[in-house]
């Protein structure tokens, strides 16, 4: 299971890793450093930059939405950049493993 984009403001996000990995998936990250939380490696997931490193071996990728209410300051250079990076599109959508 791939999670990808706002980590830091999802409270999604540690939901679903904590219960993912009680039920024994693999979980990985992907995200802009400045919305990854610290030591979130901590609940033993995966934790990538580069979106492509981790949706390539998922089986299933959620994306997470960017939460603007909850930043203080933008947290990423434009939206634009983080649309090229971070959201699934016709070319990256074939990047996760075939099942």
């Amino acid at each position: 299971m791939a999670i990808i984009g706002d980590i830091e403001h999802s409270r999604v996000a540690r939901s679903n890793i904590y219960g993912l990995s009680k039920m024994g998936a693999r979980v990985f990250l992907a995200g802009p450093a400045t919305m990854l939380p610290r030591n979130i490696e901590q609940m033993g997931v995966d934790v990538y930059t580069n979106m492509k490193d981790a949706i390539i071996d998922a089986d299933v990728v959620m994306m997470l939405r960017i939460q603007l209410e909850r930043q203080k300051q933008s947290i990423f250079p434009s939206l634009r950049e983080y649309s090229q990076h971070y959201c699934l599109n016709r070319n990256n959508i074939n990047w996760p493993k075939k099942t």
